[in-house]
């Protein structure tokens, strides 16, 4: 089967090819280097592959470009929880909490219990 170029970042979302969706950003972040979203997808992507210094410095970045990006900080928190930084989680899960993100909540009740 072969898939047509035009269709080629949507079905790289759609089948999780997490390492060709970088690619398709990292060029879009050259065109456009104040587009917050894509660093916040290429955090995603990033956190999938295990690169968790690499989400968290996106998502910061999307953060710094669009300080209403709330949702970054929740990834952020799981990037810092992955690092063993389990203080520096809950901090930032709290700062997602604290604007509304429901699914920080859940791990913030769940993880940070203690912390």
């Amino acid at each position: 089967m072969e898939i047509d170029p035009k269709y080629s970042r949507a079905t790289r979302l759609r089948i999780s090819d997490d390492r060709g969706v970088i690619s398709d950003i990292d060029s879009g972040v050259k065109v456009n280097p104040r587009f917050a979203i894509a660093y916040y997808n290429r955090g995603l992507a990033r956190l999938q592959l295990g690169d968790y210094e690499g989400s968290f410095a996106d998502h910061t970045r999307a953060l710094v470009i669009d300080p209403e990006l709330f949702k970054a900080y929740h990834y952020m928190g799981m990037a810092k929880y992955r690092l063993g930084d389990y203080t520096e989680a809950c901090n930032l899960w709290r700062k997602a909490v604290d604007h509304g993100h429901e699914e920080s909540y859940e791990l913030l009740m769940d993880l940070c219990k203690f912390i």
